[in-house]
């Protein structure tokens, strides 16, 4: 019976081994390092409409975490800043993901972070590797790929770095960063919820668009054959349905056409019991640069945006 039961373990670890890892698998974390700048006044302004700039004092923090990856041994490090509000005993456990669009730098970011500081929401930006002037600049473009893995992590162990007990996530990620936003939201525990702005439908038909090349046609280091997995309609279906999606697109956006919209909503409607959206009707493909939207469009749409996530984060 014990020899029976030996040969049973056995082979389920076999199958156990062959079956599709999750992300949290492939990595182990070796070494973190943390630099404290302290309280810091940031002021955050667009420099494509002449909208004043914003200003919030935060606790300004970088952290660098040296990984291996347990399939190749390689080691390599990922870079995260993350600013905290003045009052940490209201913020504690809460934690808001920023995810810039595809090619950008966090600065992009910073004005609606501010807004978030303000509104007492500790935030952390994700990199996209191989973006200059960024933290990760020292590595190769992979087009949002990559960064899935380095979002799960980011998201796994700086509620360990900043002592809390239980964490509540919101992720917000723009264009690209939308994508990248539905997967690791489908790898990660505790996300209430998440907003997507400007995502594309298939980003394929995106990349083709922007790039001219479609990321099939792109030199990039992944898997291609894996690349359906990474699409929304596949990845939505991994992602608690009660996770609360805020959805934002123009409908006169030159890389998402009406269509793309369309399947995109039929697909919350039917994924996700809590979805809402907006549509704008401006040629424009995110916000973040602001221009044909006026200061009130903007704002209006902004502190949409922000309710949403202080909503989920505190309620």
């Amino acid at each position: 019976m014990r020899k029976k039961l030996i040969i049973i373990t056995y082979f389920l670890l076999f199958i156990s081994s062959c079956s599709k890892p999750t992300i949290s698998i492939y990595y182990k974390w070796k070494e973190i390092q943390n630099n404290d700048y302290g309280m810091i006044t940031i002021k955050a302004s667009n420099k494509n409409l002449q909208i004043d700039s914003d200003s919030a004092i935060c606790k300004w923090l970088t952290a660098s975490f040296k990984i291996s990856n347990e399939l190749d041994s390689s080691i390599k490090v990922i870079n995260t800043t993350i600013w905290l509000p003045q009052d940490t005993i209201q913020s504690k456990n809460k934690l808001c993901l920023l995810i810039p669009p595809a090619l950008a730098n966090t600065a992009i970011m910073y004005p609606i972070a501010v807004k978030l500081i303000k509104k007492n929401v500790p935030v952390v930006f994700l990199s996209y590797h191989g973006v200059k002037n960024d933290l990760m600049e020292d590595y190769d473009i992979d087009y949002g790929i990559k960064e899935i893995y380095d979002g799960v992590l980011i998201l796994r162990e700086i509620p360990k770095l900043l002592n809390y007990d239980t964490s509540v996530i919101v992720i917000y990620g723009v264009s690209l960063g939308g994508i990248v936003a539905l997967n690791i939201a489908a790898n990660s525990p505790n996300v209430k919820a998440i907003v997507l702005e400007a995502m594309p439908y298939n980003v394929d038909k995106a990349s083709k668009r922007v790039l001219g090349k479609s990321i099939s046609e792109l030199k990039m280091r992944i898997d291609i054959k894996n690349i359906e997995d990474y699409q929304p309609k596949s990845s939505i279906k991994k992602i608690d349905n009660q996770t609360h999606i805020l959805a934002l697109w123009s409908l006169r956006d030159k890389y998402i056409d009406k269509d793309d919209i369309d399947s995109l909503i039929h697909l919350f409607n039917k994924n996700m019991k809590k979805f809402d959206y907006h549509l704008i009707n401006k040629e424009i493909h995110h916000l973040r640069y602001v221009y044909p939207l006026s200061k009130t469009e903007y704002d209006s749409l902004n502190n949409i945006i922000v309710d949403f996530i202080h909503k989920n984060l505190f309620n």
